[in-house]
């Protein structure tokens, strides 16, 4: 779903703040469109992205993406995926 919304978005410049927009991404991946619905506009998903909101304002996070692991500086903005590995061998993630 998230690389049909950044299709949608960046190659054909539609307006993925439209709930058609959303609803025709999710139904082209072969998503449960009724249940996606349910889900976007249930209180748990608010709650999750006031919750992340929340916690990128208290970590002054303002690039997307950003790559948090406790005790390391962040990864922030699009790398490559040497850079990604790299970082993940330096946080500890990975060996």
């Amino acid at each position: 779903y998230f690389d049909r919304l950044q299709r949608a978005h960046f190659t054909e410049c539609r307006n993925i703040a439209e709930w058609d927009t959303l609803l025709l991404c999710a139904k082209e991946v072969g998503l449960d469109v009724r249940r996606f619905q349910q889900d976007v506009a249930g209180k748990t998903i608010r709650e999750t992205v006031y919750e992340e909101l929340q916690l990128a304002l208290k970590r002054n996070i303002q690039v997307v993406p950003t790559l948090l692991v406790e005790g390391h500086a962040p990864l922030e903005g699009a790398v490559s995926y040497p850079e990604l590995v790299d970082w993940l061998k330096e946080a500890g993630v990975i060996r």
